[in-house]
């Protein structure tokens, strides 16, 4: 089944490309340290009711409680800081586990219309 059938609309769509491609790069700048030598690995999971995705780089993970906060008024002229939040705006669920590197889980559900 393909993402698009699961009914998300086009918002969703750009939503869950934003998050994905975000994890992405945060694995392969943060974790893996623009090492080219090591893979970021991407999971994608369909279901009738979520889109769901993996995203595992093999860096030794981070302490989210001492992140700097996103939107300090003092760093926002910062090109980076906030793919973490945005990740956790555009999608549903999202989840970190440290085990032998970093690994997001985010999921987007699908919405159904009770009108129809």
């Amino acid at each position: 089944m393909a993402l698009g059938r699961l009914l998300f609309d086009h918002e969703n769509m750009c939503n869950i490309t934003l998050a994905v491609v975000e994890g992405g790069i945060n694995a392969i700048k943060h974790g893996n340290k623009e090492d080219i030598a090591t893979n970021v690995e991407f999971i994608f999971h369909i279901d009738d009711d979520k889109f769901t995705v993996w995203v595992k780089d093999r860096g030794c993970g981070f302490d989210l409680d001492v992140l700097n906060p996103p939107l300090n008024l003092d760093e926002l002229h910062l090109p980076e800081g906030r793919g973490i939040l945005l990740m956790q705006a555009m999608m549903d669920e999202v989840e970190f586990t440290f085990e032998e590197g970093t690994c997001v889980k985010m999921v987007k559900y699908v919405v159904v219309d009770s009108d129809t």
